[in-house]
């Protein structure tokens, strides 16, 4: 800081200006005023430390925008056997979106599923029902609904398909009729545990 201030002097005196006065003595080695200056010397510009000396101030940074999240990958499959083949599974997704909003907490988030069309005719369905545990029948609310319900079911276990399945449809207002009749079908005919969650 010595440094500083007697190259300061040196400048003023070069200059010889005689009214710089207070600007050699607000730039002494002590950095201190005299007593009777500091009350007239209040525009008299101060002189920064060095390493107080002001830098530019970076410019404010904008936060970096987000990006969108990615949709989530379904990372649970649901087999359903039953599924029409033309937007069947996108009405597979849409009867779990409706449980979700139903509150049915199970569901959790309705696009963590992933929906997969099985053929309960394959001779492969044994295998598969040995390696996946959530399987699901597809159950048409409409007049032929019991009817393509029992050929899909005879065929699941025919082929050695899954003894266990929730019975996934559209919004129904009551598991009466419909829903019950192949419950109890399922089980009686088939051994299969047909699981209804329609109230």
């Amino acid at each position: 800081m010595s440094d500083q201030a007697a190259g300061l002097r040196r400048w003023a005196q070069a200059r010889g200006a005689s009214g710089d006065e207070a600007l050699g003595e607000a730039v002494r080695a002590d950095d201190q005023a005299p007593a009777g200056a500091r009350d007239r010397a209040v525009d008299a510009p101060v002189m920064p430390e060095p390493d107080q000396a002001s830098e530019p101030e970076p410019a404010p940074q904008r936060e970096p925008t987000p990006e969108p999240e990615p949709e989530p990958v379904p990372t649970i499959p649901l087999m359903v056997v039953g599924l029409p083949r033309a937007g069947g599974v996108e009405q597979a997704q849409a009867a779990l979106v409706s449980w979700s909003r139903q509150g049915r907490r199970w569901v959790g988030d309705p696009a963590a599923w992933q929906v997969v069309a099985c053929d309960a005719h394959s001779s492969r369905l044994a295998q598969l029902a040995s390696q996946e545990k959530r399987w699901a029948l597809w159950v048409e609310t409409g007049g032929d609904g019991f009817r393509e319900a029992f050929n899909v079911l005879q065929a699941v276990r025919r082929n050695g398909g899954p003894q266990r399945m929730l019975a996934l449809h559209p919004p129904v207002a009551s598991r009466r009729g419909l829903l019950n009749n192949l419950q109890q079908m399922a089980r009686e005919a088939f051994d299969i545990d047909l699981l209804v969650l329609a109230p």
